[in-house]
């Protein structure tokens, strides 16, 4: 990571108020503290900030502008953590796992570098940044499948949470249907509060 980046990464995260020095920090929890601690500190309301992306049709591959930033809300119920799906309109709720690998974080931000006209930061450096590694920061994933018209999206979301007011990572969406071909595709996604 060249130094810039490093710089320009590093004031935009210093910049949240959870950066302050009696919030809670989420790298490196013990694991068998891990999943009640997150679920306890990430429950709430979340603004879904959906970044660039790039998508293939049919072989060729394009690239998707930020979209429009949406409404999360991550629920309690029992021990189990819930989200809201950020659709507008829908009123789905998905099941949130805490746990997954670093590695499918690190696969998505590679695609999406692997596009000639995107550029962001590495998964790994993300998180050296914000004082954590990447296999330590608490990894949530949730995934599901919607149906519209003939056309079925199946999608996953893979976030690392850096700290209480902040999560990063991708999703990652397959869309089949009636019509010939497929769109498979990926989008940098930020949440905040």
């Amino acid at each position: 990571m060249g130094t810039r980046t490093a710089f320009v990464l590093a004031a935009a995260l210093s910049g949240s108020a959870a950066f302050a020095q009696d919030t809670w920090n989420p790298c490196g929890l013990d694991p068998a503290q891990m999943a009640q601690e997150v679920r306890e500190n990430i429950a709430g309301s979340w603004t879904v900030k959906n970044g660039l992306g790039m998508f293939t049709i049919m072989g060729d591959a394009m690239p998707m502008p930020p979209d429009a930033d949406a409404a999360a809300d991550f629920v309690l119920k029992g021990d189990e953590l819930w989200v809201t799906d950020w659709a507008e309109g829908s009123d789905r709720e998905y099941l949130v796992r805490i746990g997954g690998t670093d590695g499918e974080i690190a696969e998505a931000f590679d695609k999406l570098n692997a596009f000639p006209t995107i550029s962001i930061i590495p998964a790994e450096d993300v998180a050296t940044v914000a004082g954590c590694t990447l296999a330590d920061a608490p990894h949530l994933q949730l995934s599901g499948t919607l149906s519209m018209d003939g056309t079925v999206l199946q999608f996953q979301a893979d976030l690392m949470v850096l700290e209480e007011n902040l999560m990063t990572g991708a999703m990652t969406f397959l869309m089949t249907g009636d019509s010939p071909g497929f769109l498979d595709g990926v989008r940098q996604i930020t949440l905040r509060r």
